[in-house]
């Protein structure tokens, strides 16, 4: 999930919990739901983290995970759970998203606020890659 697409996600978030209908979008960070990645690691030592990118492989990259570092977990039997699936949330993704795909100049602000996000993105190493 690209900055972008999680700064959807998370604004619908936002809206939906406050009950707000009018945001000032322009704001980008409202809460933990839209605040930078890096805000949340900067005390963290990233090499000496695992990532695990949220992908297509992702349980198969966890399986394999817990498994190497000797954990019991029954991943082939969890539920997949998805909140941001939640239709009613959806109209609101919807809106935000269709700012992004119709607004150049805002998500060039996107892109400039969560630029430290992209470097952390493509500066680490995913397990199983």
């Amino acid at each position: 999930m690209t900055p972008s697409n999680r700064w959807v996600s998370g604004i619908a978030e936002y809206e939906f919990n406050s009950g707000l209908n009018v945001i000032d979008y322009e704001q980008i960070t409202f809460d933990d739901h839209t605040e930078t990645q890096d805000y949340f690691l900067k005390d963290v030592v990233l090499s000496k983290c695992d990532f695990i990118m949220v992908n297509d492989n992702l349980r198969s990259n966890l399986k394999r995970w817990f498994n190497e570092f000797g954990y019991v977990v029954d991943v082939d039997n969890m539920e997949r759970f998805n909140t941001s699936l939640n239709t009613e949330k959806q109209p609101l993704k919807d809106k935000y998203q269709t700012i992004i795909d119709s607004d150049i100049n805002f998500v060039l602000k996107l892109k400039k606020h969560y630029a430290n996000d992209y470097k952390l993105i493509n500066s680490v190493r995913y397990y199983g890659t």
